[in-house]
């Protein structure tokens, strides 16, 4: 602030009273200067607009519009997954007709899902998502003190898995596949070095912390950059689909036969084209994100549900006529011998140019979904540490920026743990199982709260059958893998029950004490210490 503005008053209070008045009547005395009124505007947002949440705790910033909602939606559905997946649905499928019918019904899921989590959004508007929604549903309204811890351990043990294995080890992954796509034009010939991999994917992961620290707005306005390009990205691939067909005057083998090749004599034939519809739902992966920002959101109830309808629309239809392009250039041979599908296509429209644009391109839809992974892995941390599941020291909020920068420090630095620890893809598609078991769950909430919060405002109801048919799909996704290989996926369900003892000792409210007294005075040291050096307030 200039010095003009500073020798306003030397009582910064009083100037406060003086001026609020003005403010409330959003009209400003003629008389007042520009650096008053500049020091009249801070004053304002901070007191008199409640955009920044409550003033005697840490809070969050409503600085995401319509625009920016949207663009999270698209950027955290589409990632790397839709220019490689294709290829693995193709094997496991058989051939192009079924694939395509798989996208078409993780299509249907996917809305339906996004759909669901947007009742419970508005529903229960805190930051948290699942977390929230299972605290809420479970609990039954703190019916008893059982229906309280209940709905307490889910949303620990939701946010234990989020927290422990499936946030940081999938934000690991996604900066491994960028790094990889990023410097694919300079080792067409050749492996690229394992050691500048992981370099760099640990670069990307301290750029993705500066700016989620930064500020909700700035993450918000990248992100919609990046979905914009994204898009866009798809609009070519669309178009140049098309332009190949008209070129050669049909289309590719594919669509003459679309189902040869596929075989359902067998109970394993059928298995692998389960787990392509479960590969097809990887690539939806996100639909469930627009919850975790509805603090952030400017309107939630009139923002969310268009947000979330254009967002799941346009991945959609973008999905369904990119799979067409792609399989209208390429053979099922050519998609089906390649890990990612976008390369030989882009080599096959562009030549030796499309070896370059293209890897580019997947990289840039690679850094934007991990820029929206970090994003819902910070929420899912704060919301959990400001709900008393977790340590109070993750619900810092910077006091300039008003974003979790506590919750970010620590998901980044866990992130790179996994990154510079090895290879935990197995560990995460074990995971996936335990996603839905939890999905499942804020299916069955949604049921619940139609009876214990059967008075409460409900900007958007969806129909009863619709969670019902998810609670079906989930359940089945749930013992799929179990019948094809269960290792990876009991493992996964070992880790997220390790989380019931640190439940107990840690956090589980008791007539008895479980938890030693010299962990409370560590933690509030600990608290205030971290607070102090990352210039935090605790919104606890």
């Amino acid at each position: 602030m200039s010095e003009e503005g500073r020798g306003i008053t030397g009582d910064v209070e009083a100037y406060e009273m003086q001026c609020l008045p003005a403010a409330e009547n959003t009209a400003v005395s003629p008389d007042v200067t520009d650096s008053e009124a500049e020091l009249l505007e801070d004053v304002v947002k901070e007191k008199g607009t409640g955009e920044s949440g409550d003033e005697g705790k840490g809070s969050l910033r409503r600085g995401i519009n319509l625009l920016d909602a949207t663009g999270m939606v698209i950027g955290s559905i589409i990632g790397s997954g839709i220019f490689i997946t294709p290829a693995i649905i193709l094997e496991l499928t058989g051939s192009f007709g079924v694939s395509m019918l798989c996208w078409v019904a993780g299509m249907i899921i996917a809305v339906c899902g996004g759909l669901c989590f947007l009742e419970l959004a508005l529903l229960h508007p805190r930051t948290g998502g699942a977390m929230v929604y299972l605290l809420e549903g479970f609990s039954l309204k703190n019916r008893n003190k059982w229906t309280r811890l209940l709905g307490q351990l889910l949303a620990f043990l939701y946010s234990w898995a989020s927290i422990v294995i499936i946030r940081p080890a999938s934000l690991s992954i996604i900066s491994l596949a960028c790094t990889r796509y990023l410097t694919r034009p300079f080792y067409l010939d050749c492996e690229i070095p394992k050691t500048l991999l992981k370099c760099l994917a640990l670069a990307i992961i301290i750029l993705l912390s500066v700016i989620m620290i930064r500020g909700v707005k700035i993450m918000a306005k990248i992100s919609t950059v990046i979905s914009a390009m994204k898009v866009l990205t798809v609009v070519f691939i669309i178009i140049v689909g098309i332009a190949g067909v008209i070129q050669r005057g049909h289309f590719s083998e594919s669509f003459h036969r679309p189902f040869e090749g596929t075989q359902i004599s067998s109970a394993e034939s059928v298995g692998s084209i389960v787990i392509g519809l479960y590969s097809v739902l990887f690539a939806y992966d996100g639909w469930d994100g627009i919850g975790y920002s509805v603090e952030e959101v400017k309107k939630p109830e009139r923002t969310l549900p268009r947000a979330t309808v254009i967002g799941l629309t346009v991945v959609s239809v973008s999905y369904i006529l990119v799979n067409l392009s792609f399989f209208s250039v390429l053979s099922s041979d050519e998609i089906a011998g390649t890990k990612a599908v976008a390369l030989p296509f882009g080599e096959a429209v562009m030549g030796k140019a499309g070896l370059v644009i293209f890897p580019l391109l997947v990289a840039l839809s690679a850094f934007g979904a991990a820029l929206l992974s970090f994003y819902l892995a910070t929420r899912v941390i704060f919301s959990g540490s400001r709900e008393g599941i977790l340590p109070e020291v993750f619900c810092g909020t910077h006091k300039k920026w008003k974003t979790p920068v506590a919750a970010a420090v620590f998901h980044a630095t866990l992130s790179s743990v996994y990154l510079l620890t090895g290879d935990i893809a197995s560990l995460i598609e074990g995971q996936a199982a335990t996603i839905w078991v939890f999905y499942l769950l804020c299916f069955v909430a949604i049921l619940i709260m139609r009876f214990t919060h059967k008075e409460d405002k409900r900007p958007f109801k969806i129909w009863w059958i619709v969670p019902v048919i998810m609670i079906v799909i989930s359940v089945f996704l749930i013992l799929l893998p179990l019948t094809r290989g269960p290792g990876w996926t009991l493992a996964a369900f070992g880790v997220t029950l390790t989380g019931v003892p640190v439940y107990v000792v840690f956090v589980m409210e008791t007539p008895w004490r479980l938890r030693p007294v010299f962990m409370d005075r560590w933690s509030d040291s600990i608290t205030k210490h971290v607070n102090r050096t990352l210039n935090a307030k605790s919104a606890r």
